[in-house]
C-alpha cells in the first residue's frame, strides 16, 4: 500500500534569523496542514515579509528547522508572490505567470492546458483582458495579479503570499479571497502576511500574530 502523504504540509520549529546584525525573529513555531488557510499579522517592521522569506528558504536562518511535508519530501510545488511584484518586463502576463521554463515548451502537449489554467485565473478575477499584455505596460493592481497568477500557477501544494490584496479594487480582493477558499478545498495549504485586516478576518479561521519576534494567536 503507498505511503500517505503527510497533512502536515510545513513544520517550522524554533526559528531564528538574524538580518541586518538584528535578530528579527526568535523562536518562531508553525504548523500548517494541508486545505489549511493561515493569515499572519502584525505592525510595520515586525518581521512578516522576513518570516515568509524564512519559510521559503530564501534567506538562511540561524537557529532552528524547517521541514516540507513532514520531512519526507522537498519536492513540494510551491508558490509565492512577493510583497513588491517583481514581473519580467518584456513578458505577456501569460509568459511571466508560466515562466520561462514553461514558455520554452510551448510545443508540449500540455501547454494548453497549462496556458488555460492562468487564464481562468484571471478570469476569476476579472483580469482576462491582460492576459497578453506585457508586463511592462501595467498598473500597479495589475502588476500584483500578474504576480498572484504566477504563484498560483506553480503553487499546487503551498503557497506563501506578501500582502496579496495590495494594489487590488475591493471586487478583485473579493474574488481572490474566492480563489483561495477553492484552492485550499482542493488541499492546498495557504499562508498569507497581510495588513488587510477585514480581508482577512472574513478568509481565515486560523489568525496568528507575529509580536516580539514570535508567533502568537490573534483574536
Amino acid at each position: 500500500m503507498p505511503d500517505q502523504p503527510s497533512r502536515t504540509v510545513l513544520k517550522a520549529s524554533d526559528i531564528a534569523v538574524v538580518r541586518g546584525g538584528r535578530l528579527i525573529l526568535n523562536g518562531v513555531n508553525l504548523e500548517v496542514l494541508r486545505s489549511e488557510l493561515v493569515t499572519i499579522i502584525g505592525a510595520n517592521g515586525s518581521g512578516k515579509s522576513t518570516l515568509l522569506l524564512a519559510l521559503t528558504r530564501r534567506i538562511d536562518i540561524r537557529n532552528g528547522t524547517l521541514s516540507y511535508n513532514g520531512g519526507g519530501d522537498s519536492s513540494l510545488k510551491i508558490g509565492w508572490a512577493n510583497q513588491f511584484p517583481r514581473t519580467y518586463p518584456s513578458a505577456t502576463v501569460l509568459e511571466h505567470a508560466l515562466g520561462p521554463r514553461f514558455v520554452a515548451e510551448r510545443a508540449h502537449a500540455d501547454w494548453n492546458a497549462r496556458e488555460g489554467e492562468v487564464r481562468s485565473f484571471l478570469k476569476a478575477l476579472q483580469f482576462s483582458s491582460i492576459a497578453n499584455q506585457r508586463c511592462d505596460t501595467l498598473s500597479d493592481g495589475e502588476r500584483r495579479v500578474a504576480e498572484l497568477a504566477r504563484a498560483f500557477f506553480h503553487g499546487r501544494d503551498i503557497l506563501f503570499l506578501d500582502e496579496p490584496t495590495a494594489g487590488l479594487s475591493s471586487t478583485a480582493s473579493g474574488k481572490l479571497a474566492e480563489y483561495l477558499r477553492a484552492r485550499k478545498d482542493d488541499g492546498c495549504a495557504i499562508v498569507i502576511v497581510t495588513h488587510d485586516h477585514a480581508w482577512e478576518k472574513a478568509i481565515s479561521p486560523r489568525r496568528l500574530r507575529l509580536f516580539g519576534g514570535s508567533l502568537n494567536h490573534a483574536g
